[in-house]
Order: C-alpha cells, then sequence, then structure tokens
C-alpha cells in the first residue's frame, strides 16, 4: 500500500542560487537611494518565498497526520500488522506507526519543511528591520544635510574609520555635541 504523498518542493540551497541572502539585508550607504527604490521589490520576493515555505511546512504536517490516521487505522482494523500476539493498546499502536518507515520519512520531510521556513522567515524579518535603517539612515543624512557643520567629512571616510574601530561613528558624533552644548 503507497501512503504518504510525496513531492519535491524548493529548499533554501535551491533559492540560494536565485537571491543573495547576504546582499539583500545589507545597506549600502553611499545608495541609499537605490536601496530605497529596491525595497518594495525585495520584500515581494522574499514575502512570496516565505509564503511558499509555510505552505510547504504545513503542507508537510498535514501529510505527517494523514499518515499517522491512516497507520493508525490500519492498526486497529487488522492487529495482525502490530505482529504475532500482539494486543492493539494505545501504547504498541503509537509503536506501530512511529516506526513505519513512511511515517519517519514523512516526519522528516516535516521537519526539513519547517527548518526551509524558519529561514526564509528569519531573512524576511531582517529584510523588514532593513526598512527601519533605511529610515533611520535618511533621518540622518537628512539631519547632516540641513545642519552647518562645523568640520567637512567624507561619508566613505567616516564608514571606513567605524569598520576599523569596530565603534558607531553616529555615537561619536551625538558625543561631540552633547560635549560642545555643555
Amino acid at each position: 500500500m503507497a501512503r504518504g504523498n510525496k513531492s519535491k518542493k524548493k529548499t533554501v540551497e535551491d533559492v540560494e542560487h536565485d537571491f543573495d541572502f547576504e546582499a539583500d539585508v545589507s545597506i549600502d550607504p553611499f545608495h541609499l537611494d537605490a536601496e530605497v527604490l529596491g525595497y518594495p521589490r525585495l520584500v515581494s520576493q522574499y514575502a512570496g518565498l516565505a509564503a511558499e515555505a509555510n505552505r510547504d511546512a504545513k503542507q508537510a504536517s498535514e501529510r505527517v497526520k494523514t499518515l499517522r490516521s491512516e497507520l493508525v487505522k490500519e492498526a486497529w482494523a487488522d492487529p495482525t500488522v502490530l505482529g504475532k500476539g500482539v494486543k492493539p493498546t494505545v501504547q504498541t499502536v503509537e509503536a506501530y506507526y512511529r516506526n513505519d518507515e513512511d511515517y519517519q520519512a514523512a516526519k522528516e520531510e516535516f521537519i526539513e519543511a519547517e527548518y526551509e521556513a524558519d529561514i526564509i522567515n528569519g531573512v524576511v524579518d531582517a529584510i523588514r528591520s532593513k526598512r527601519y535603517m533605511l529610515d533611520g539612515s535618511l533621518r540622518l543624512i537628512s539631519l547632516e544635510f540641513f545642519s552647518s557643520p562645523k568640520v567637512p567629512h567624507d561619508l566613505q571616510d567616516v564608514v571606513a574609520k567605524m569598520k576599523e574601530s569596530g565603534r558607531s561613528a553616529t555615537m561619536d558624533r551625538m558625543r561631540e555635541v552633547m560635549a560642545e552644548r555643555s
């Protein structure tokens, strides 16, 4: 009896060929206009991937439940499948379906589908966080634009120094401004 419905779905490895997760969640501070304009497309693409992954996980879960129901029904209908002399009890029926190869394969597919969905949903969360980072970056730039800087600076140099020191240039600048006001 062929049980369960096996399907071939996309995995994170398959999707990685079409998408660059690292690049998609990072922000290029020198091309914020392109980042902002490309954001809706990015959200749409990853939202579609997340929906597919979540659907696959739900379908895998339903396959596990269906297969378990079929095996339980089979065990109660024909106790000889449990083994010679084994009486059908809740425990023996549970042991029967948990040890079934088709059930174990379906359970493994479900676990893998959930894992894939978790990864894609994590990327979607990171992309949503990117929106707040873009908003913050644009606010900082507008504050710098409308303020009169006492010392001109090059944004590329500031970013390079920030990467070298591992400290936030914004926090340093805020400390300088607060010190000037005191």
